[in-house]
């Protein structure tokens, strides 16, 4: 007539504690049953954990009652009405499984992966059931068995071709490295599914990332070719999402004529996301680019509302070998005219501040008076810290 939550808390303490599983199995067995799986499908995974960590004679009997729960019919949903974004609808949907008695089943398998002598076993029985569960479901063992812990890369790739035969693009955004990888060495594993799947708009910043760092080996240019596809397109997050990747990639000397190329081209676009792109990821660039990122730069001045807080802190990094032309940077992007541009004041003089402090170590008058005149401008606006720190500094 004990309560079940009771007899769940002593297994759970006795077991964290450390006793022989052996000992406890016959309480445990009582408790990893349908009714409780059903009941609380979370305490029942905790509890089953204990006995995927090693190899032992109870999971065989464990298999046997995470299969009797995949064998009862999943009702959730598939769609999500709210889901407008594949990133949500993938994120939804993982949600909904793990949540789910059926999805906590399936991640006691991919655990079971874990263990070197059951992982083919493990695998075998994945591949048994990912044919017929929903793709809900299959999200589980698309995301979760990629982990190191668990993957092994030929079993992987023969469960990956039946999963992603029925997902959409959530998929992609679950196993974007995994497919990005497969695209360059075992095309034949996902061509299918990306050429399925590009036809939707949503797929094509993802792609076009995938086909941009596929350019270094791009030997017969498959990669060039679709992503000058999406390019024609002129998605503004799509070329956004390219200039990104051309900044991070620009000190891979592999990556850095793709670099220069897709930044020159798109260097000149006004639209909000990629004059975001080309701003935030300032810091990606080497100092030694300071000088081309100037030139690349600027037409950024037309945007009154871009966030600049990265762009100072790459021009304080190159502050030691390019004080003149930091000085002249900050003047030229008339950081002071933006929308709100008072909240980067301090920032601004801070900086300016270390540029007078380099360029009279340099001794260079002519280049000091010069910096004198830009730093007039944030005087005048009356930030009590920044006259404060000016007359302290000069003294």
């Amino acid at each position: 007539d004990i309560k079940i939550s009771y007899k769940v808390a002593g297994v759970k303490g006795l077991l964290k504690g450390g006793v022989s599983l052996d000992e406890i199995w016959p309480a445990v067995k009582n408790l990893i049953s349908l009714e409780y799986a059903f009941d609380s499908c979370h305490s029942f995974t905790d509890i089953i954990e204990y006995y995927l960590k090693h190899d032992n004679e109870y999971i065989s009997d464990i298999i046997i009652t995470l299969k009797t729960i995949l064998n009862i019919p999943f009702i959730i949903a598939d769609t999500f009405e709210n889901a407008t974004e594949f990133e949500n609808l993938a994120s939804h949907l993982l949600t909904k499984a793990i949540n789910s008695p059926q999805g906590c089943a399936l991640k006691l398998i991919v655990q079971l992966c874990g263990i070197p002598e059951r992982r083919v076993e493990a695998y075998s029985l994945l591949s048994e059931y990912v044919p017929r569960l929903s793709n809900c479901l299959n999200t589980i063992p698309l995301y979760y068995l990629q982990s190191k812990d668990y993957y092994d890369e030929q079993l992987y790739i023969d469960l990956i071709k039946p999963i992603l035969k029925t997902m959409g693009i959530e998929a992609l955004f679950l196993a974007t490295s995994y497919i990005q990888w497969c695209f360059y060495n075992k095309p034949e594993i996902v061509s299918d599914y990306i050429n399925r799947i590009g036809s939707d708009p949503q797929s094509h910043v993802i792609l076009a990332q995938i086909y941009f760092y596929g350019l270094y080996d791009d030997n017969d240019g498959e990669c060039k070719s679709r992503l000058e596809k999406l390019l024609a397109l002129n998605n503004e997050k799509v070329i956004a999402a390219i200039v990104k990747a051309a900044m991070k990639s620009y000190s891979n000397d592999k990556y850095t004529a793709f670099s220069r190329a897709y930044l020159e081209r798109y260097s000149s676009d006004s639209r909000s996301e990629i004059v975001h792109a080309f701003c935030i990821n300032s810091t990606s660039l080497p100092s030694d680019a300071f000088i081309y990122y100037c030139n690349l730069t600027q037409n950024l001045t037309s945007n009154k509302h871009r966030e600049i807080h990265c762009q100072l802190d790459y021009i304080k990094q190159c502050i030691e070998k390019y004080p003149i032309e930091c000085y002249k940077y900050i003047k030229h992007q008339n950081f002071g005219e933006l929308e709100d541009g008072w909240i980067y004041d301090e920032e601004i003089t801070d900086i300016l501040l270390l540029i007078y402090k380099k360029l009279k170590i340099d001794e260079d008058d002519d280049a000091l008076n010069e910096l004198m005149d830009i730093f007039d401008d944030y005087i005048f606006r009356g930030n009590r810290k920044i006259n404060n720190a000016l007359r302290e500094f000069i003294g």
